[in-house]
């Protein structure tokens, strides 16, 4: 540690610090970690870009992904993960809220729909009618839970 309570990672390889034992093991259990996770991570470590360089290989290397880059790197990285292990959907993890949210739908979804891996319209209809069929957008009468319906409590009333 220096006087300043920052520990310098110049001496020794980064992928040995401490710090970083738990993220590596949350990344292996997790098989990606986001950038805010190993920012916060290395907060007080002063690190190089070459030892960053050195964390992003061995986090590779032990199947870790950590994808940071532009829309279309990002989406060769998901069409390579959808290829891969024949997904077809994920859940984008974020590292600042709203910012990466916002990023994901005005920059991602864009591009993943110009690939065709995004969906451009919705298919009419309620998601009971999508699950059960046409003509099935609410509960049959019979249903217990039917009587909850507003018109249902209205018409009891009078």
């Amino acid at each position: 540690m220096s006087e300043e309570g920052i520990l310098l990672a110049d001496e020794a390889p980064i992928t040995e610090l401490d710090e970083l034992r738990p993220l590596i093991a949350e990344g292996q259990e997790r098989g990606f970690l986001t950038f805010g996770q190993i920012e916060a991570c290395l907060e007080e470590v002063e690190v190089t870009k070459e030892q960053l360089q050195e964390l992003h290989s061995y986090l590779e290397e032990q199947g870790i992904d950590v994808v940071v880059g532009t829309p279309g790197q990002v989406a060769d990285a998901i069409e390579a993960w959808f290829e891969a292990t024949d997904v077809d959907g994920l859940n984008m993890p974020f590292a600042v809220s709203p910012g990466d949210f916002e990023d994901i739908a005005d920059m991602l979804v864009p591009e993943l729909t110009k690939r065709g891996r995004y969906k451009n319209a919705y298919a009419e209809g309620t998601l009971r009618e999508k699950l059960f069929g046409t003509g099935r957008a609410r509960l049959a009468a019979p249903h217990p839970a039917a009587q909850y319906r507003p018109q249902v409590r209205a018409r009891a009333a009078e």
